[in-house]
């Protein structure tokens, strides 16, 4: 996606986000919110410098909320051995 097509879904100006990229405007908290709903992400994982992948891991916990206890214990072993390699 180009910051263009994002600035005209966004219903802004084609500059919109180029200018918030540059430092030659700012955005309200209200923007803000909107520019994540089009990334698909929250704000919280738009400041959160350690998410690399913060749309997957979205669908990560969507899924686990869904297990049980269980499942969910064995999942979270399965991420234990795959952070050890």
């Amino acid at each position: 996606m180009s910051a263009r097509d994002m600035s005209l879904s966004l219903g802004q100006n084609h500059s919109y986000i180029n200018k918030i990229e540059n430092g030659q405007a700012k955005t309200s908290f209200e923007g803000l919110d909107y520019i994540c709903e089009y990334l698909g992400i929250t704000v919280a994982d738009f400041f959160d410098t350690d998410i690399q992948y913060p749309i997957e891991l979205q669908e990560l916990m969507k899924e686990a909320r869904k297990l049980n206890r269980k499942a969910l214990q064995n999942l979270t072993g399965i991420a234990k051995q795959l952070n050890e390699k």
